[in-house]
């Protein structure tokens, strides 16, 4: 039974659709199947539930103990990798150069027992609202785009084992060949003011399948703030709960004008935006009919301001 934050998350990691296509036509090389992840999935179930609970934050911990979505999407990938009989965990982040002259790093190097071949996986999860004015996906840090990301992961970060010094830092590995795949996950957001169910934006390389929510500005609130049900509640997220969709019932839960009274006292005070999710009590959890961020009335302006991650 998979019942810990740990396992739904883990679950999640795997079994949730891909942001982007698993048939690129604009960037080189691959990217890990909708397919290939439930496959591994369905396979992992028995190991899964009987996984040992861990601390969360500890595993996505960074330094001053700020809590990294990144860093934990990579341990819970990493557990995956470590505990499934079907791969052999080969290396992690496996550094390419000296120290101040690092050409990059490889995130997994790994060998599938089916068909015996080697991968190398860039592995990220990000979250983008797409900004109508622009026509781009920006990150909750507006200095972060899916154009960006994309641009680094299939034209530097997959790329990397064809570099002389990555081919033998690999054939010292005992690695003579990978197969380099990117695994991206996450969720877009698209205008709240609109049809965000069903929103389709400009970019070509964006999987049909994936995971969407809703975005506004914190003075757009009273007018746009999306609710499915009358009797349902809201919750804000912390960073660590921004995966799976099930809460305890030790959530703090807001009514729709005491979340809205909330982000108000809020964003007079601060300018991250927040994540956000409407719930239903169903069978003594709280599960998710949608979610969605709020941002700063300035917050597409603010691509020069520093955020901390």
């Amino acid at each position: 039974m998979i019942c810990s934050q740990l396992q739904r998350d883990l679950a999640w990691v795997m079994n949730s659709p891909s942001l982007i296509t698993s048939s690129p036509t604009v960037y080189l090389g691959d990217v890990v199947s909708d397919e290939e992840g439930q496959a591994i999935f369905v396979r992992a179930k028995n190991w899964l539930s009987h996984l040992a609970d861990l601390d969360v934050m500890a595993l996505g911990k960074g330094r001053g103990d700020v809590f990294l979505l990144g860093r934990y999407f990579e341990a819970l990938i990493a557990l995956y990798l470590q505990n499934s009989p079907q791969f052999d965990l080969i290396a992690r982040n496996l550094i390419i150069g000296q120290p101040g002259l690092q050409l990059g790093e490889f995130d997994f190097i790994f060998r599938d027992k089916d068909d015996q071949k080697i991968y190398h996986w860039e592995v990220s999860v990000k979250f983008y609202l797409f900004e109508p004015k622009t026509q781009k996906l920006l990150g909750p840090n507006p200095k972060d785009s899916l154009d960006k990301k994309l641009a680094k992961v299939f034209n530097q970060q997959l790329t990397l084992s064809q570099r002389p010094m990555a081919q033998i830092a690999l054939q010292e590995l005992g690695v003579e060949r990978v197969f380099p795949k990117a695994f991206i996950k996450g969720y877009l957001f698209y205008p709240a003011n609109g049809d965000w169910q069903n929103y389709q934006s400009n970019y070509a390389d964006l999987s049909q399948d994936h995971l969407r929510g809703w975005w506004c500005y914190a003075d757009q609130l009273h007018r746009d703030l999306p609710q499915k049900n009358e009797s349902s509640r809201w919750c804000v997220l912390e960073k660590s709960q921004w995966l799976s969709s099930v809460f305890s019932e030790d959530e703090i839960i807001f009514t729709r004008s005491q979340l809205i009274q909330y982000l108000n006292d809020y964003f007079s005070a601060n300018y991250k935006a927040l994540m956000l999710v409407e719930l239903e009590y169903v069978n003594g959890q709280w599960l998710a009919l949608n979610r969605g961020f709020v941002v700063d009335d300035a917050w597409c302006e603010k691509e020069k301001a520093v955020f901390s991650e």
